[in-house]
């Protein structure tokens, strides 16, 4: 009898384990999909607000809730891509401190990467907290010293701020690395910046007076 309840027993377990396994998997394999089902959709919803406005919330919703099973697949990956997808999808709508929750949480993971720094910096810069973007914008110029649009976001961040001397060095970079259609337009806009600083100045010397 005692052998028959142990045997009983035996099979309850494995069941229960089986079943627990099965599930987990289960959920794993389903929140996989569902990066693999967003990830041409969010691409697309990059380049139109509209749209992003109308589909992202619910997309980053389910996005968030399959962080936790995610972070148990074999592919390592899997995570990190619902973060950017999450990410994107923030930066899409305009939810910028979402958005640089999850680039912190990707360049922590891959923190050679000058994407994500530019990243962040672009989402700061957005916000308006062009003092928290600086530092992102640099690091991410040391990073990849020959991007145009690396160099070019830190330099009108430090324009921004009103630091001149750096800002006329970080242009002049940008500038060096342009692509030649690109060499005029940011020639122009570091004369509008000079322009700006010089009737601020006069400005001032008027109010001294």
């Amino acid at each position: 009898m005692n052998k028959k309840k142990w045997l009983i027993a035996g099979v309850l377990v494995f069941i229960v384990f089986f079943s627990i396994t099965f599930i987990k998997n289960w959920s794993v394999a389903v929140s996989g999909n569902l990066v693999e089902k967003y990830a041409p959709v969010i691409k697309r919803l990059k380049n139109d607000p509209k749209s992003a406005r109308i589909q992202c919330p619910e997309m980053i919703t389910k996005l968030e809730k399959s962080l936790p099973e995610l972070a148990l697949s074999k592919d390592k990956l899997q995570k990190p891509r619902a973060q950017k997808l999450i990410a994107d999808c923030a930066f899409a709508i305009g939810d910028y401190e979402k958005a640089i929750v999850y680039l912190k949480a990707l360049y922590t993971l891959d923190p050679n990467n000058a994407q994500w720094y530019w990243k962040i910096a672009d989402a700061y810069t957005r916000a308006g907290k062009f003092g928290d973007s600086l530092n992102y914008a640099r690091l991410s110029t040391q990073l990849d010293p020959q991007n145009f649009k690396y160099n070019l976001l830190h330099a009108r961040i430090l324009a921004k701020l009103g630091l001149k001397n750096r800002a006329v060095t970080a242009y002049a970079q940008t500038i060096k690395v342009a692509p030649f259609d690109k060499i005029e337009p940011t020639k122009k806009e570091l004369a509008r910046f000079l322009d700006r600083i010089e009737a601020k100045n006069d400005e001032d010397q008027k109010q001294d007076e």
